[in-house]
């Protein structure tokens, strides 16, 4: 919300975590920024409300158990396809017709997951059949379950990380440079459809309200 404020743009954010609220009273109050505490399957904004709706990094965390105890584990609930199926609904809804969804999460068609472990740190070998980390056929899947009038889109993620925090560790000086050149490599032809891919370890997907013909 912060990025987006100096960037001049009204910005709503929000979490349901209480302790994001202790986090966020520890922070300079800025103008153009709004916190809200809210479920993001039921969220408190009237229809056609923003330009832009963008979620990153929660889709995983919706409908899911986790603990780390001190190893990282996820199972998924029983109502996890409905959950995140309001979830994309409740961003569609908000959003102007000429709007735009984005959605960014770890793939979860990669078999590493860089984002989810335990307190080492270290990477975690993830399978497709945990139900955990979205694929893009899933959320395809979701956003057609809600309408057909989306067009959904998985574009590069270059330009999302910084790779400062993995530049920290061993694996992350050795492989930070040549992901930064391969994640610049799918923003072009033909390497675009690889965004979609398991070859592209995290998902940016567009959704866009498609034009009338």
């Amino acid at each position: 919300m912060e990025y987006l404020a100096s960037a001049g743009f009204q910005s709503f954010g929000i979490d349901i975590a209480p302790m994001r609220f202790e986090q966020w009273s520890m922070r300079v109050k800025l103008p153009r920024v709004t916190l809200i505490r809210a479920d993001a399957t039921a969220l408190p904004f009237a229809d056609d409300f923003f330009d832009i709706a963008f979620s990153s990094g929660m889709l995983e965390h919706i409908g899911v158990a986790e603990e780390c105890t001190p190893e990282y584990r996820v199972a998924p609930l029983p109502d996890q396809r409905l959950l995140r199926q309001r979830f994309i609904a409740e961003s569609l809804r908000v959003v102007r017709p000429d709007g735009i969804v984005y959605v960014d999460h770890p793939n979860g068609a990669f078999p590493i997951d860089f984002w989810h472990n335990d307190y080492r740190s270290r990477p975690r070998l993830h399978s497709p059949f945990q139900k955990f980390l979205p694929t893009f056929r899933e959320v395809a899947d979701l956003c057609k379950s809600v309408s057909a009038d989306y067009a959904v889109e998985a574009i590069s993620p270059a330009g999302r990380f910084t790779f400062r925090r993995s530049e920290r560790r061993w694996y992350g000086k050795l492989f930070s440079g040549a992901m930064k050149r391969y994640l610049r490599l799918l923003q072009r032809e033909p390497l675009r459809r690889l965004a979609a891919s398991p070859l592209n370890p995290y998902l940016v997907i567009r959704i866009e309200r498609r034009p009338l013909a």
